[in-house]
């Protein structure tokens, strides 16, 4: 009697350590396939050696005296989400900034979104006078909006203008951004007759 009893329940203790020990090891495997699964999910940042600049020629339209067009560069993520604004050029005055602000349809889109998410408000901050014709140059330090660095990977530089009583150019062109240098040039239209991109080292 004492034997047949005994057998089953040593079986069963041999059965409840194997499993035991199988689910440890599977309770393991999945932590550490989800730490990786992290790990790679999570891309390096930019290098903070390096900058992106912007050189941009704005031209005169033929047909007289116009008004100086309003003009916004910034960059957007690969889902098109703005990352960080580098120029504002609009009208000095401060009525006519909030005014006219929305012919910038792409920025001002973005902006709004941002600020509904509680994102600070850029045009007092950011917006300078319109600019004459002429060349001009901005910089991209890969921060975003908050000053944090931003990942490797694609962006999109984005460069809009609009003219009051005049018309409408978007200039969007992605570009990929890691440790190597990158030179590029982008077409221009009627207001920007063209834009040098220049990813390098700092000096």
């Amino acid at each position: 009697m004492t034997n047949e009893s005994s057998t089953p329940s040593r079986y069963s203790r041999r059965r409840f350590l194997v499993q035991g020990t199988l689910f440890a090891a599977g309770l393991t495997f999945t932590r550490l396939l989800g730490s990786n699964a992290f790990a790679q999910s999570k891309k390096a940042l930019l290098p903070e050696n390096m900058a992106l600049g912007l050189s941009l020629t704005l031209v005169q339209p033929a047909g007289g005296r116009v008004e100086r067009p309003y003009i916004a560069v910034w960059i957007e993520d690969e889902a098109g989400n703005p990352v960080r604004t580098l120029a504002l050029w609009v009208n000095k005055a401060e009525k006519e900034r909030t005014r006219w602000i929305n012919e910038l349809r792409r920025w001002f889109r973005g902006d709004t979104a941002r600020k509904g998410k509680g994102g600070e408000n850029l045009v007092p901050t950011l917006s300078s006078a319109t600019r004459q014709p002429g060349k001009y140059s901005v910089e991209w330090d890969g921060k975003d909006d908050r000053k944090e660095q931003a990942e490797q990977g694609d962006y999109y530089i984005c460069i809009e203008s609009a003219r009051e009583h005049g018309k409408y150019h978007l200039i969007r062109e992605k570009v990929s951004l890691g440790k190597e240098a990158l030179s590029k040039t982008l077409k221009g239209n009627i207001e920007i007759q063209e834009v040098a991109l220049d990813y390098r080292t700092q000096k």
